[in-house]
């Protein structure tokens, strides 16, 4: 899977590319644990491509934006990602899903 993070004055946005059906579920229920860990909710896309991959944007506003950071660290080891690049602004390479904007 590829992952993509941008941190910016007023927000936290991560958007990890999956593959299948499965990567999702392990993407969604992840997030759905850390959440009710933290207390925090993010606004969440997902974007689905007609081969089964797609996208999930995760992102955190102001309020949320420092409180943010120990919860992406912890969801970034536990599923397992690593970043491309340090902010995505382009459209990613997830199966021809596109940036969610």
């Amino acid at each position: 899977m590829k992952a993509y993070f941008c941190s910016e004055e007023r927000f936290v946005r991560v958007i990890i590319c999956f593959d299948t059906a499965a990567q999702k579920k392990v993407l969604c229920d992840t997030m759905d644990e850390l959440v009710a860990k933290y207390g925090i909710s993010p606004t969440v896309l997902i974007k689905r491509s007609s081969d089964g991959g797609g996208e999930v944007s995760v992102e955190f506003e102001d309020d949320y934006n420092e409180e943010a950071k120990p919860l992406i660290e912890e969801y970034t080891q536990l599923v397992g990602l690593e970043f491309e690049n340090n902010c995505h602004v382009e459209p990613c390479e997830c199966n021809h899903v596109g940036h969610l904007s």
